[in-house]
């Protein structure tokens, strides 16, 4: 059993009351708990290869919801956008559920390769105060990652001894991300049209996904192993398709149209890096 304090925000929530004084909410909430069962196997196929899985089950109890009115609020949503929201009166009665799979296959360094690569299944559902059962704003459902590397040695068969001193290496990683699409709650165009501002459909709250999420990312690398330190010079290549995958939906205040906001573009990032 897994007990968790909630954020110092929640806590520390207030209101401005008729009067001008500020009252303060949700200090008697309790800690969030969840009971995990998890099994695992691992398997080390030979000395530089290994299989490992592992199925889980998790079950939250205690969750902060609404405690002014019955909706789907939960305090196992936040932390999927970048703003704090809560209600201003919260309860500890909330559930949820996360249950899943997870596969990995790891190839560690041999002969200048390696490569690992992951798979995890799951579903993730809260009930909010309204007794809704839902799937939560980060059940994506699946995320698939590959990696693969390789190292090429250079001057490695020299006679000149100055040259096999130091070990000199280029190479290169590249990594492949699939994963299910955001969760998000859909705004309501016609009645934000009416009012101005974004309203939303919350008695849909993540029913919604985004397109599922695809990225690869290119590391070229050129390293130097000493006797008390090493060097590497490297540019990595985030995002080097440019694949644009959507981050939000939001309502434009002055045209009266729903628009899309994107995550990350490609971006390339020079690094040197010295390790003692």
């Amino acid at each position: 059993m897994h007990s968790q304090i909630l954020s110092a925000l929640t806590y520390n929530k207030e209101s401005l009351q008729a009067d001008g004084t500020y009252q303060k909410f949700n200090t008697d909430l309790s800690m969030l708990k969840s009971h995990h069962f998890v099994l695992g196997y691992d398997l080390s196929i030979n000395q530089s290869l290994r299989f490992k899985t592992e199925a889980y089950y998790q079950s939250i109890y205690k969750a902060a919801v609404n405690g002014h009115e019955p909706d789907p609020y939960s305090i196992l949503n936040q932390g999927s956008e970048f703003y704090f929201y809560s209600p201003d009166t919260l309860k500890s009665t909330g559930t949820g559920q996360n249950y899943g799979l997870e596969l990995t296959i790891e190839q560690f360094l041999k002969k200048g390769m390696y490569y690992l690569g992951t798979v995890s299944l799951f579903q993730s559902m809260y009930k909010g105060s309204d007794g809704v059962q839902r799937n939560t704003a980060f059940n994506s459902n699946f995320i698939i990652n590959a990696l693969f590397g390789k190292d090429f040695q250079l001057h490695k068969n020299s006679d000149n001894q100055k040259l096999t001193q130091i070990q000199r290496f280029i190479g290169f990683d590249i990594k492949l991300s699939y994963a299910g699409g955001r969760r998000y709650i859909l705004i309501n165009e016609e009645q934000s049209k009416l009012e101005n501002r974004p309203v939303y459909y919350f008695d849909q709250a993540y029913e919604e996904k985004f397109p599922n999420y695809f990225r690869t990312d290119l590391k070229i690398y050129f390293r130097m192993n000493m006797k008390k330190l090493d060097t590497e010079i490297a540019i990595d290549f985030q995002n080097i398709f440019n694949t644009q995958n959507i981050y939000a939906q939001n309502f434009n205040r002055s045209t009266g149209e729903v628009y899309y906001t994107y995550q990350l573009g490609m971006l390339i990032i020079p690094q040197f890096v010295i390790n003692f």
